[in-house]
């Protein structure tokens, strides 16, 4: 094994993380319905800050924890976790952005 050889069970795990970096993107399909809802029952006709601050908490938090085993698997040797890590970095922002613009305006 020379130096720039990943070991088979390094490699494993970054495959793994990566896997399961993947698994967290089925919150992209859940997360306007739990959005919709939380949005209906808990924030106020104005949308103060205060108020969408937790919402946009609840819908980021999934694609950060993708986000994080991307870069794990990346960390590993897995080239492929750089696509799962640039998806779900992009959604966070989204899911971060969106609703607190809409209270801003």
């Amino acid at each position: 094994m020379t130096i720039t050889q990943v070991p088979q069970q390094v490699y494993d795990q970054g495959e793994r993380a990566r896997r399961v970096s993947i698994r967290f993107l089925w919150w992209l399909p859940l997360s306007p319905i739990v959005g919709f809802i939380v949005a209906n029952r808990l924030l106020s006709e104005s949308w103060p800050i205060w108020q969408v601050l937790p919402l946009a908490i609840v819908l980021a938090t999934p694609f950060a924890i993708g986000a994080y085993f991307g870069v794990k698997a990346v960390r590993l040797g897995v080239r492929r976790g750089w696509v799962p890590l640039a998806i779900h970095f992009i959604l966070m922002v989204i899911a971060l952005a969106m609703p607190i613009s809409q209270s801003l305006s």
